[in-house]
Formats: structure tokens, sequence, C-alpha cells
């Protein structure tokens, strides 16, 4: 047998047997001593076990060292110090004859050779006999057991064990080595398949500065730098591209840093596949063009109570008026904010409570107040001043954006940094309820397709936090059900361990950097048993910037891999001076599309009015519709449908069907006026059962 097709060319020791080890399957192996063994990693260095044949090998990793033979006993202590004290060093055949290093492996699985080529199989119930022979992989077994193979995917990092990276000679990936780093032969590159985050939740944990968001950008950058964007089939084989959304609490991702560090506008292949909602603003032209809009909303648009729920802390006990303003119609909540945003502090607290609709209180025929007594409306005008500043912008078109962008397969990034932490995470908690409720109808609706979605969540345990989780967050919702909705998640921590185990021991795909917590460590191990011991003592105990471990389930690896992992920087060529660069047109076109759909020539003001009175004056020029009322057969439900579909843009300046539909309802009687005059008399209501339920009839008074 030729040594391409011999795992066993170059054999270092033997195997001595199996031992007990809980879950895990564990092995001795005597290995005779080597001088080159200070030289090498030997610590998680893989090791082969011969089978039946030289072509068949059990795959195992070093688990831990001790030393062996006369030379590490008590006698062999003696000799030592002797030695010592004679300035003397230890003769290397005294070391070959009397020093053995027992070494514990736990077993990966069986390597052998097929048809020329190394095939791995996640299995452990061989059995090599003892005193078989002991070797490390060599080159192209070691690439094989790395997952350093191109269909497997893309490369994210070099293998790196300790100070040893394996990327001597690698031209086309920079290392960036420390100073006391060593670089060795060969050059592998561990790859993963990036698509497997898709509809999946992937794990990302690391102490601060340790790696987590270049590790994030690199992933995003490669699954959007493909020549076929990542997609899913849905139903009759339909091809549906998968966008992702990214919360960003730093502001770091999408442009350069203030270190100068590259973002996701500084990648080529992005240029038509990122939008960015930030209310920074950049002296770039280049920049500003992946900008659609401010991370605000046209709260106006939106119903008061979610934007209640988006703004006030969850923390603290709901005011007493709280409850009557999430009430208000969607028409009194836009005048509301309407005016708010005109005035702020300073608005009226009369016009306020007119434009919220409260129903003035009266004695002896005069009004006295509001239902709301002004301590509650300052505190109202105080709360929505403060919203208002922070969230609002006329004219956003934010959600529709980020659905299209989503269903156009564009990462989105939604920068967070210039919010409060707890109004923060309530904006991403509204985003992605939107989001998630859209999936779910189109699971069920027919000719609806999904937005597939990966969201991008950084300091996920203060929202999947606890023992207990709220099933009515949609975060939670997102993270436990999303995959049958094509919803993937990407989780970024420093403290695992305060994850709810039922989220953790879901992941698909982790990786794992530097952790100095004992109890995060123990929860990786519970979680995933596959993180052993002696891979948590590396991560405890190497705190190497940007080196860690990687796992997936969907790997064609059953176990980690030890990684370095690639520098984002090398990605996004620097720019030279006085170059030029194409500048993004996608996410203007998108944005300016939107306005004109949504908004039509009706921004400013309280756009919902505007809308709503465009409508009941196109109602009023359809014949057929007011011979109909002048019959007596209009209904309050089949005015607002009519009235619906007479809206200069459809629903669309809507939250919602309902939303529109309830306005549309509420202007029946402004109809009524506006063309008949009074109610009793040019025209009157009466009640009549409708369909088996009583409905409000409106009739002409001839």
């Amino acid at each position: 047998m030729n040594n391409q097709s011999n795992f066993f060319a170059h054999p270092v020791g033997v195997f001595q047997g199996f031992s007990n080890s809980g879950l895990e399957f564990h092995a001795d192996i005597m290995l005779p001593y080597q001088p080159n063994f200070q030289v090498r990693p030997m610590h998680g260095s893989f090791l082969l076990v011969e089978l039946e044949n030289e072509d068949e090998a059990v795959l195992g990793r070093i688990s831990s060292l001790q030393s062996m033979g006369r030379l590490s006993g008590s006698g062999g202590a003696e000799y030592a110090i002797r030695t010592l004290q004679r300035s003397s060093i230890i003769p290397e055949n005294i070391r070959e004859d009397h020093l053995r290093y027992k070494v514990d492996i736990r077993v990966l699985g069986v390597l052998r050779y097929v048809s020329g080529e190394v095939v791995f199989a996640p299995s452990h119930r061989r059995l090599p006999h003892v005193g078989s022979r002991v070797a490390f992989p060599q080159e192209e077994v070691l690439r094989e057991v790395s997952n350093d193979r191109d269909e497997f995917g893309s490369p994210i990092g070099h293998l790196a064990m300790g100070e040893y990276i394996y990327a001597l000679g690698d031209a086309k990936h920079e290392v960036q080595p420390d100073v006391w780093h060593q670089v060795i032969e060969p050059s592998i590159t561990p790859r993963f398949d990036i698509s497997s985050m898709v509809s999946r939740k992937t794990f990302i944990f690391a102490r601060a500065g340790y790696g987590k968001s270049n590790l994030n950008k690199l992933l995003f950058s490669k699954l959007y730098s493909l020549p076929e964007p990542p997609s899913i089939s849905w139903k009759d084989s339909e091809s549906i591209p998968v966008g992702t959304l990214i919360f960003d609490p730093e502001g770091e991702y999408f442009w350069p840093d203030n270190n100068n560090r590259p973002g996701f506008a500084d990648v080529p292949e992005l240029l038509d596949r990122l939008m960015i909602f930030t209310d920074r603003k950049h002296p770039s032209s280049f920049y500003e063009a992946f900008k659609v809009g401010p991370a605000k909303m046209d709260l106006s648009r939106m119903p008061a109570q979610e934007v209640l729920t988006m703004a006030l802390p969850e923390d603290r006990d709901a005011p007493a008026w709280a409850t009557r303003i999430a009430n208000l119609s969607i028409e009194n909540w836009a005048e509301a904010i309407t005016l708010v945003h005109q005035d702020r502090f300073s608005t009226n607290l009369d016009e306020l409570a007119e434009a919220m609709g409260l129903t003035p209180k009266k004695k002896k025929g005069e009004t006295e107040g509001w239902e709301l007594n002004e301590v509650q409306l300052n505190a109202v005008r105080r709360e929505l001043a403060n919203i208002v500043s922070k969230l609002h912008e006329p004219g956003a078109v934010t959600f529709e954006a980020i659905l299209e962008g989503l269903k156009k397969g564009m990462i989105v990034v939604f920068d967070l940094s210039q919010l409060p932490p707890s109004m923060a995470e309530n904006i991403t908690r509204t985003i992605m309820r939107r989001i998630f409720k859209y999936n779910q109808n189109a699971f069920t609706e027919v000719g609806k397709n999904p937005i597939p979605t990966i969201a991008v969540l950084e300091e996920a345990q203060t929202v999947l936090g606890g023992t207990k989780l709220s099933d009515t967050d949609p975060i939670v919702s997102w993270v436990k059900e999303g995959r049958k909705y094509n919803l993937g998640a990407v989780l970024v921590t420093q403290q695992p361990g305060a994850i709810s185990d039922q989220i953790l021991s879901q992941g698909d795909n982790w990786f794992v950097f530097h952790l100095v917590s004992g109890s995060d460590l123990s929860t990786l191990k519970r979680a995933n048993g596959h993180f052993s011991d002696d891979l948590l003592q590396s991560l405890l105990n190497e705190p190497i910037k940007g080196q860690g471990m990687f796992w997936s389930s969907e790997s064609k690896r059953s176990y980690p891999i030890p990684i370095r992992v690639l520098p984002f920087d090398n990605i996004a060529p620097e720019l030279k001076s006085n170059e030029k660069r194409i500048e993004a047109t996608l996410p203007n076109q998108i944005r300016k599309s939107l306005v004109k759909d949504i908004y039509g020539d009706n921004i400013g003001g309280n756009v919902v009015s505007q809308v709503l009175e465009a409508g009941l004056k196109n109602l009023s020029n359809k014949t057929s519709f007011m011979q109909k009322v002048r019959d007596g057969a209009l209904h309050d439900s089949y005015f607002a449908m009519q009235l619906k579909e007479s809206l200069p843009n459809g629903n669309q300046i809507f939250p919602d069907d309902k939303q529109c539909f309830i306005a549309c309802r509420r202007k029946v009687k402004d109809f009524m006026i506006a063309n008949f005059g009074l109610e009793n008399e040019g025209w009157k209501s009466e009640k009549r059962n409708y369909k088996g339920k009583m409905a409000n009839f409106y009739k002409v008074i001839e």
C-alpha cells in the first residue's frame, strides 16, 4: 500500500485501550519520547489509531498528557536534579530509553480511505487492538479532519492551537499574528457552510474585544458575496432570497469606525445588497448612499398601543393615562403626534386633548377640563414630546423599507446606538414582531410568500435570560419557533450562562472565544456536550483575541474545530486617496418608490386625515355608490370597505388592514354630514338585522 493511502507512514506510539469517561469515549495512548514534541502543539492535537488495515483509523483529540517511565519517577527526579547541579542536561539517549507519555484522547470518529479520498464517519463502535500503531495526521489528513475542503463552505480562519497557527505560506489570507505566535505549515483554513445560518440558530460567545463583531462581519460579508445569494425553496420549488436584519447597538457594522476599521459598506460585493437606517451623517456621499433613512418611524401611522409599548420602559408601571391614550383611534393619534411634533413641550394642553378626541367635562353648560386632568395631560405631553423627539420622522417608510430590503435579500442594518437601551430593546421587539407575524400568515395563506430573514441580536442575554421565558415576547417566539417560518437568528453575548437552557440546547452553530466565568463554561458543556473539559480549559486559560472554536450541527465534522478567525479588514480593500467608488443606488430607489406609493403628495401634517379626506372626496364622486346611499342600503361596514377602496394610495398609510377598516368605518357620519347635512335633518341612522347581526344603516331624508 502506498503512503498516500496509509495513515501510519510515521507512527509515534501505541494504543493501550479504552477508558470509561461517562458520556464521552476516551482511549489511552502511550508515546515514547521524541525531541520534536516540545516544538509542536500537543494538547488539542489530533491523533490516529490503527484499525484493521493501514487505511482505517480511529480519530481522536488529545485531552491530557502525563509523563511515565523511570525518568518521571522519584529516581528520575533525583537524577535530573544532580544533572542540573552539574550545569548539564539530561542526555537524549536517557530520555529516549526512560521517558514515556501517557496520552488520553477523546474519540471523535473513524477515518478511512475510499477510492483514494479520506472519508469521516461519526462512529465510535470500533475497537483497535492493544499495541495498534498511533500517528499524527499528515498534511492531507489534517486538512480533512480540520474541515478544509472546498465543498465544505467558505474559509473563515486558520487552524490554530494556542500559539501555533497553521498558516505558513498562505498568500491569500493574511494572518496578522501577535509577536509571540508561531506560524507553521501547512496552511490550513477550516471552512464553514455560511448558508447553514439560514433558518437556524447561531451562537457567538466571547468577552468584549475578542472578535465577536469581526466574526459577524466576516460571516455575513462572505454570505452575501457569494455568486448566488442565499435563498430558500418555497412550495413549487420557487426560490426566495434570504435577507439579514442586524440590530446594531454600537453603530459599528455599516461604516468605518473611529479607528478606520471598515464596515459592510467597504465590501465591493455588497454594493447593492446593503441598506442602513441611522441618525448619523457621513461626509462622504459614497457612504450616505447606503442610507435609506434615520433610525426612526412615522409614529402617526402606527397604532398608539404599539408606540407606547415600544417607547415606555417595561420595568415601569404603566401610568393611569396610558390605557386611555393606547385606545385612541388612528386618526386622533396621528393628529396628536402631528401637534406634538410641531410644538413639542410647549404644546397647548387643550389643543392636545381636542386632537386626541378626549371627552370634555362640562358644568352648567360650560367646559371645565377634560376626562384626563391637567396633571395627566402634562404627563401625556411630556411623554409624547420625548417619544417624538427620539423616534418620530414624518414621511418615514421604515417598516416598509425594511421588509422590501429583506424581500430583495439584502443586509439591513438598524442603528440603535443613539437610543436608550430599553427603547432600543423595545424597537427590536416591534420590528421582529411584524416580520414574525408576516411569515406566520404566509405559512397558511395561499399565494403569499414569506420573508426569510436572519436576525442578529447583540447582548442576547438581556432578552433571552431567565428560567421562564415569555411566550408573548416576539424575540422568544422568533428564536424558539422561527425555523418553521424560515427565520434564523444569530445571538451574540458575553454571558452564555445567562441565556435560558431551553434556547441554548437548540443551537445549530456555535462560535466560542475566550470566556472567564466558570458558570458560563459549565453552561456550554451542559448545553452542548461536544465542548468537553479539555476544550473549556483552553477557552478559559488562553485569552487570545480572535481565536476560539466552532461547531456546527450541519458540518461534515461532528466536533469543534480550533480556529483563528480571518480579520474582516482584509476583505474590505483600503480606499486609495482620491479614488472614487461607484455609489449604491438601490437603497434610494427603494425609499423613493415607497414614499410615492404610501404618501403620494400627502407628506406633512396629519397624513392619516389627509388620506381619509381624499378617500371621502373620491367616494362622493362615485355615482353608483351615492345612489345606493339614497336608496337606504348603506351600512357602516359596507361604507368602510368602499372608502378603503377609494383611498388614493390604497391602505398603505395604515399599519394594517384592521386599523384601516376601523378608521374608515369611523368616517361614515362625517361623510353623511358633508353630503346630506346634519343627522335627523338630512339623514338618519337606524339599526337593522344584517346577516344575523345588528348593523347601523344610514338613510337620506327626502
